[in-house]
């Protein structure tokens, strides 16, 4: 069944998609952790577009495994689409989803787009962890948007979730992408103050 999906191409409609992964034989979730692995996001958001127009309701976990698809290509649309149907189905988002969906933002260059996602999960009342602030910081160091960066290793104290070197290295990074090498000083003798260990990546960072 996998095989005949993805020899759809990729403008195959949902109504096509839908023939298929309706007498897939391990179930939805199933399908869509196969579809995860040959790397097809259309076909694994075409798979969840199914599922909610005939049943009406979705499955957290089944749009999750979706949206790691979505991530892994940075197909960061089709993950905010994602998202508008799990809001359609009315299932409250959790946080693994939300960082999930952060995460397609940040590979697809959508660096505004993940920090919206990251401000509506305040607005929501998601608990945001270490993971959704490293994300979306992840997001600003690959567009070089230090300042944004820097104002989300602030936001974590103010939220009172703990920085760890992963994030601080994704903002010395961006520091130094935008040749910001006093911030970025400055951010490595944060750390020290934080009790947080600069690694290779750390120095790297700072000196590339």
């Amino acid at each position: 069944i996998v095989e005949q999906l993805i020899a759809l191409g990729r403008d195959a409609t949902v109504q096509e998609v839908g023939g298929l992964a309706g007498v897939y034989p391990g179930g939805v979730r199933h399908l869509l952790i196969a579809l995860k692995i040959r790397r097809q996001p259309r076909l694994a958001a075409r798979v969840v577009e199914w599922v909610f127009g005939v049943l009406g309701c979705l499955d957290i976990i089944d749009v999750t495994v979706a949206l790691t698809t979505q991530a892994r290509a940075g197909e960061w649309r089709a993950a905010l689409q994602l998202l508008r149907l799990l809001g359609q189905a009315r299932v409250d988002l959790d946080t693994v989803t939300c960082n999930t969906a952060i995460s397609a933002c940040g590979n697809g260059g959508a660096w505004g787009e993940a920090l919206k996602l990251l401000r509506s999960m305040a607005r929501q009342d998601v608990e945001m962890s270490i993971v959704s602030y490293s994300n979306a910081i992840c997001a600003c160091e690959r567009s070089a948007e230090w300042r944004h960066a820097l104002d989300l290793i602030a936001g974590m104290a103010q939220a009172r979730v703990d920085a760890d070197t992963i994030a601080c290295n994704s903002a010395v990074s961006a520091c130094a992408k935008a040749g910001s090498w006093e911030a970025a000083f400055d951010l490595l003798a944060g750390m020290a103050a934080r009790s947080l260990e600069a690694d290779t990546v750390t120095h790297n960072a700072a000196i590339s």
